[in-house]
């Protein structure tokens, strides 16, 4: 009975908060309420649950219908910082989003959560029309103005959508949610656990899993970058909408042939753990087992914020580079990419980035998943160090191995993980999720006792999962 009971009560909690114009500090003790945080029942002074007197409900609905214009299809979008394409695949993600968002002949507001100022990426994202706030103050108050225009709203990673969700769904009472993942974050962390037993980490799993559920649980839609996270969220939350939006590659032909190339390369930032781990685990335990058969060979190490434990390293055998702001060259120029991950979650963004230009790859089990990549087809995948040495050698000896794997990558890539991929995906996913019912009537959400009704945004401005639009 105990447990039907909580069922039900957080369906109620969720149906309060995705649906009623409640101002941002009742949507806020209602997430905490949801998420069972102590003390969240009770109320510490008398206008805890209380309206804001010169933003009631009914009137903030009646001012959101007049700023919404079906001609006019605005989405805002939030993320920890402005992108930053030659620093995180990330970004790379993000940039080609937005580029497909305004073919779709959407507006964009583009929110970066950070307010550090980089100057040459915001010029990037206004020289494309796009508006750039910066942190929380800001958006709240271009949010109060006139949140009422946005159609969609599109959360960029667990941290960002957890921080806005209560503004959003207060303010944007006309739009679509979706919770944009980038990667399943408390997945990572459990599989580096389990590598490296650090019990430092438990609480983060917790965090993230509780703030990601959450997230997930309040959206419109989720978007997951892998059919496998999409199958993982919907074991967690059965009832929420999740459809799959990978990474977005361009595809460049490799234009070097396999005897003009040397070297072994490596790209990726080191903020994040598990790039720094495939570094110093490739160093130490495989590295040395392929110079014993190619004394001469050269491992370039490229990425932002490398740290001083890489760069000692330096050594006739190892060229830690450092920020590179094109990376082209290298791709042009090595002759094998390695990506020894021993954990990770989601889509790894340098394997699919070396593919894009045609540079053959090894890599792990973890470094593969998420691609439908084949071994010895798209790339060879190894997660013993020997074995990882092996296949690196035979790769970089056998010229009909390396142009095999480089063509049937390259092709598998275009098919599924190109821009002109993504283009169909993200039409059907903003297809998917805008609502569009009979022009006079209503239709009843199964999941909600809320109608959701067609007409004028005035008529009927409150349903289950968000406000018509």
């Amino acid at each position: 009975m105990g447990f039907m009971r909580s069922i039900w009560v957080n369906r109620l909690l969720r149906q309060l908060y995705r649906s009623l114009p409640l101002p941002w500090h009742v949507k806020q003790r209602l997430k905490g309420i949801y998420l069972r945080r102590p003390g969240a029942w009770k109320i510490r002074n008398k206008d805890g649950f209380q309206l804001d007197r010169n933003r009631e409900a009914l009137p903030l609905v009646a001012a959101s219908a007049k700023q919404f214009d079906p001609g006019d299809p605005w989405v805002l979008v939030v993320d920890l910082r402005i992108p930053t394409p030659d620093q995180d695949s990330g970004s790379v993600r993000m940039l080609a989003i937005l580029r497909l968002l305004q073919e779709m002949q959407f507006r964009i507001t583009f929110v970066s959560d950070s307010e550090e100022y980089l100057p040459d990426y915001q010029e990037a994202l206004e020289k494309q029309d796009i508006d750039v706030l910066h942190g929380s103050y800001s958006a709240h108050r271009h949010l109060a103005a006139v949140g009422g225009k946005y159609h969609f709203v599109l959360l960029s990673r667990p941290e960002a959508a957890f921080k806005y969700l209560p503004y959003i769904r207060a303010c944007a009472l006309y739009s679509q949610v979706i919770y944009d993942t980038v990667d399943l974050h408390w997945l990572r962390l459990e599989r580096e656990i389990q590598l490296s037993n650090d019990r430092k980490l438990l609480n983060s799993i917790t965090y993230f899993r509780h703030i990601e559920l959450f997230n997930t649980a309040s959206a419109d839609l989720t978007l997951a970058i892998t059919d496998e996270e999409k199958n993982r969220l919907l074991i967690e939350q059965p009832q929420a909408d999740v459809a799959v939006l990978p990474n977005i590659h361009e595809i460049y032909p490799p234009k070097t042939p396999f005897a003009g190339r040397s070297g072994l390369l490596f790209i990726g930032g080191f903020w994040h753990t598990p790039n720094q781990d495939a570094v110093l685990y490739f160093i130490e335990d495989i590295l040395p087992l392929i110079t014993e058969k190619i004394p001469d060979l050269i491992f370039h190490v490229i990425g932002s914020n490398m740290p001083a434990s890489v760069k000692s390293l330096h050594s006739a055998n190892i060229e830690p580079v450092g920020f590179v702001p094109d990376v082209a060259p290298y791709f042009e120029s090595c002759r094998v990419f390695v990506a020894p991950l021993r954990f990770g979650a989601g889509m790894k963004g340098k394997v699919g980035h070396s593919i894009s230009h045609g540079l053959p790859v090894v890599t792990t089990r973890i470094g593969a998943e998420g691609m439908n990549l084949q071994n010895e087809e798209h790339l060879l995948i190894a997660d013993d160090p020997q074995d990882f040495a092996d296949a690196v050698v035979r790769l970089y000896r056998d010229e009909i191995l390396w142009q095999r794997l480089s063509a049937g990558a390259i092709a598998h890539l275009e098919a599924n993980y190109s821009y002109a991929a993504a283009q169909k995906r993200i039409a059907d996913i903003f297809a998917r999720t805008q609502n569009q019912p009979a022009q006079d009537g209503c239709t009843e959400d199964l999941g909600s006792a809320i109608p959701t009704c067609g007409g004028s945004a005035s008529s009927c401005s409150i349903k289950a999962g968000g406000a018509t639009g």
